[in-house]
């Protein structure tokens, strides 16, 4: 869980738990600060891959060759 954190923590956008999802996958949701409009979202079977999920989705949309897309 710790590793999940440090890599949403170097995006420096706000996340939090969405809750689970209709099909019973964890969601993690990534915010704009600005808008707080949702930039990105990650699902998986637990909290940890969501939020890598989360993160590399987020990484496509804001540098597309940052290098959180190899960490998770």
């Amino acid at each position: 869980m710790s590793f999940a954190w440090s890599i949403l923590a170097k995006l420096g956008f706000p996340a939090r738990y969405g809750g689970r999802a209709q099909d019973g996958s964890y969601e993690y949701v990534i915010i704009d600060p600005q808008t707080g409009k949702h930039l990105a979202t990650g699902r998986g079977e637990n909290l940890e891959i969501s939020m890598c999920e989360a993160a590399i989705n987020v990484s496509s949309i804001i540098e597309p060759n940052k290098r959180v897309k190899t960490l998770c």
